[in-house]
């Protein structure tokens, strides 16, 4: 049985992310045992609500690979050095994945967004960021289920959790998982 565990959002961190720009909430996240937290190279994987108010160049994050979708806004498109749309993210709950090294530069649609990233060791991880429809079976590793915006109710192998918006639970192990209201946002990592 998988083991669950409430996260309110009285626990997430709060900071700037490294352009001075970008206001972070950290949801949840896994460093390597006795180092600091935020400490890039200790990183081993990061889920974060962040917004976005102007065109705003993203941190170079060689090694780690990256989830993102929009949560809040009209969307917005992610641009590289010579101006081309790498990644859109246009369209309500559509996913997108990208290295984290590539040199990108965020340009809002219209209007602040509020994304969710999911940022990992790709050299130690295979994740996924998706909204769970149905019954849903979780693979064995490390989960968070987030409520960005609406409250809903979690149930995971048969137990039933009140998930009020804004807050999230992390589930460690496999699971069968299934929703109402919300929406939910999960991100699942697996170790290599």
């Amino acid at each position: 049985m998988a083991r669950v565990t409430p996260l309110p959002p009285e626990g997430f961190g709060r900071y700037t992310w490294n352009n001075g720009k970008v206001a972070v909430i950290d949801i949840a996240s896994r460093y390597r045992e006795g180092t600091a937290e935020r400490d890039w190279p200790a990183t081993l994987w990061r889920l974060g609500q962040t917004a976005i108010v102007e065109e705003s160049r993203f941190s170079d994050l060689s090694g780690f690979g990256r989830l993102q979708v929009v949560t809040r806004g009209k969307g917005l498109t992610l641009h590289t050095d010579d101006g081309a749309v790498h990644r859109d993210l246009s369209r309500a709950f559509d996913v997108v994945r990208y290295d984290g090294a590539t040199k990108l530069t965020a340009k809002i649609a219209d209007g602040p967004v509020e994304v969710l990233n999911l940022i990992y060791r790709a050299d130690a991880f295979d994740a996924d960021l998706f909204v769970p429809l149905g019954d849903v079976t979780l693979k064995p590793g490390e989960h968070v289920l987030y409520a960005s915006g609406n409250p809903a109710q979690v149930t995971i192998d048969g137990m039933i959790f009140e998930l009020p918006a804004g807050h999230a639970l992390k589930v460690d192990g496999t699971a069968r998982l299934s929703t109402t209201g919300g929406p939910i946002f999960a991100a699942s990592l697996t170790s290599r």
